[in-house]
């Protein structure tokens, strides 16, 4: 069985640097490997072609939020100087995790409870909150993240919301007001579109 280490980036377009130690398919295909273990990035991936297989392990531990299916090795199973299968395994503790809420029409105490949903003293998380809530009743980001803290191995909140102001509500704003003079420009130009989805 023969096997090589390399280290590198694999080419996919518009996602692997030039510069970056690149190789591509055809490289590994052409090596005359039966297999392949690949470093250099952080994330799981297989990347494997007809005639030889070939993996990213990814890092032992996870880094950022973006990174998927770091933490594990992998398990080559191997018979007759074949291998059957690949197959990873688990060996941090660590797990870097996002989701996304929509918070429209939940209390702040509801939102609280969705993530708590998540708790695990190993669990880096970022939740995105995403809907439509009132100016009249703004999330404190702040205060559930402080809430929580003890919960997690951390955990962020990111502010993807949308603003809704219904007609009592835009009697609080005033055209003299900046914000009631940005409404109002809003206002207009979403009426003086002749298509609707814009």
């Amino acid at each position: 069985l023969n096997i090589a280490m390399i280290h590198g980036s694999y080419q996919i377009p518009g996602k692997a640097a030039k510069n970056d130690f690149p190789f591509t398919a055809e490289h590994l295909d052409k090596s005359g490997f039966d297999y392949i273990a690949a470093g250099h990035w952080h994330s799981m991936l297989d990347i494997s072609t007809p005639n030889t297989k070939a993996w990213y392990a990814g890092s032992a531990e996870p880094f950022e939020f973006n990174q998927t299916g770091s933490g594990h090795v992998l398990v080559l199973d191997v018979e007759d100087e074949k291998i059957v299968s690949i197959k990873p395994h688990k060996i941090s503790k660590s797990e870097f995790k996002q989701i996304e809420i929509d918070v429209t029409g939940k209390q702040p105490s509801m939102i609280k409870q969705a993530i708590e949903l998540f708790a695990n003293k190993h669990l880096y998380l970022e939740v995105v909150l995403t809907g439509f809530i009132s100016p009249q009743q703004p999330i404190n980001k702040q205060y559930i993240q402080e809430e929580l803290a003890d919960k997690f191995a951390y955990v962020h909140l990111v502010d993807k919301l949308s603003y809704h102001i219904s007609t009592e509500e835009m009697k609080q704003y005033p055209e003299t007001m900046v914000l009631g003079a940005y409404i109002r420009q809003l206002q207009a130009a979403i009426e003086a579109e002749q298509d609707p989805a814009q």
